[in-house]
């Protein structure tokens, strides 16, 4: 029984020498493969959003008021399809409408002093037109007259001459040369107040035709004054519509709508706020907003990256295939747009629409893990040194 005990006993021992023996082949074996992998094998480095959307690539559009106002009525109903043009928001316009009423009644008015006022004018340029006719042709007979007093004040003259000749030799009586020389002054008499009566017609047409002209220019200030107070009224209406036209809140594009706020008939809503968004069929796309140390310089479009959906989980659903179309240049509230088009159709089981948020990683190098490591390591000093300088 000694000699089996003796040769188990040295069994044991041979097995305690050769495990740690395996330990450390299997030891450095892992060391070896760590090692590999460490300094050989390279690894993918992304980029990670902040924040991130599926988006329809036509930009919505937002509803909002351009004035303050009371609400009358509300069609906001989300996801239902609108009209360009449609009135979503009514707000409380009935002053602006009574208004409105006023000032078309005033125009109505003052049209109807227009009328009337304008057949006058019109009627007196008329009377003037024919006084003028009328007083050229009295003027004409006044001179006529004249012209045919003056033949006869000369044809008297003459004869009176003549009669004197006569009396000179006795031919003629006295009475007769009397009476001659009296016709010629007769005569000439007439002639003189005929040529005033042409200059009283000529100065009676001339003050008739100021005095008519003096009626038309008055009738003429006050149609101008009228018609400019008709345009003012008119400007007054046209922006008192625009106003009212305001308060009509229309859907700016056809499309559904994506989102609404709740009102109520009575609700006061202030000049900007947003009511809802009108969402446009067409394609969608992602846009996702990354911080500039993590964007500018190193996503370019074309880069493959991928979609992650806040609440289907990835490892059940699957990601979504996206390709990089362009990148933001410009930093706004601390973040880069990037846009990126949808490369595939996507998990069959995530329902694709305007909306859907996530989260975008953007392969951006792959690296050693010692390239790795080097380079945290040099941003812990980096940030250490910015730390020793800050203190001192």
């Amino acid at each position: 029984m000694s000699a089996p005990f003796h040769r188990s006993l040295r069994a044991l021992v041979a097995d305690r020498a050769r495990r740690p023996i395996q330990v450390l082949v299997v030891a450095v074996l892992l060391c070896g493969l760590w090692s590999a992998w460490f300094f050989l094998f390279r690894v993918s480095v992304y980029a990670v959003s902040s924040e991130a959307r599926v988006e329809v690539e036509v930009a919505t559009h937002p509803v909002e008021p351009a004035v303050e106002g009371r609400v009358v009525s509300s069609s906001l109903v989300l996801d239902r399809w609108v009209e360009a043009g449609e009135v979503l928001v009514a707000l409380d316009a009935r002053a602006l409408e009574i208004e409105l009423s006023a000032k078309r009644v005033r125009v109505e008015s003052i049209t109807a002093q227009l009328g009337p006022l304008e057949r006058e004018v019109e009627t007196k340029t008329r009377a003037l037109g024919d006084h003028e006719r009328v007083a050229r042709a009295q003027i004409a007979e006044a001179r006529a007259r004249h012209r045919g007093a003056m033949v006869l004040a000369d044809h008297a003259q003459s004869e009176a001459q003549r009669s004197a000749v006569l009396r000179e030799q006795a031919l003629v009586s006295a009475a007769d040369l009397a009476k001659m020389v009296s016709e010629g002054r007769l005569q000439r008499a007439s002639a003189e107040a005929l040529e005033v009566a042409v200059g009283r017609v000529d100065a009676e047409s001339r003050l008739r035709r100021s005095e008519i002209e003096a009626e038309v220019a008055e009738l003429s200030r006050e149609i101008e004054l009228l018609r400019g107070q008709k345009a003012q009224e008119l400007v007054a209406i046209e922006a008192l519509q625009h106003e009212i036209e305001l308060r009509s809140i229309r859907a700016p594009i056809s499309g559904k709508l994506g989102e609404i706020a709740v009102l109520r008939a009575g609700s006061v809503v202030t000049k900007g706020a947003r009511l809802g968004a009108v969402v446009p069929p067409g394609r969608l796309q992602v846009t996702a907003d990354f911080p500039p140390d993590v964007v500018l310089g190193r996503v370019r479009p074309g880069q493959a990256a991928r979609l992650r959906l806040a609440g289907f989980p990835w490892a059940e659903y699957g990601t979504l295939p996206l390709s990089v179309e362009s990148v933001g240049s410009e930093v706004r509230n601390g973040k880069v747009r990037v846009e990126l088009s949808i490369a595939g159709s996507g998990p069959p089981a995530i329902p694709m629409q305007h909306g859907l948020p996530g989260a975008v990683e953007v392969e951006v190098e792959r690296l050693l893990p010692a390239e790795l490591v080097l380079r945290a390591a040099g941003r812990m000093l980096e940030r250490g040194w910015a730390g020793d300088g800050a203190s001192r």
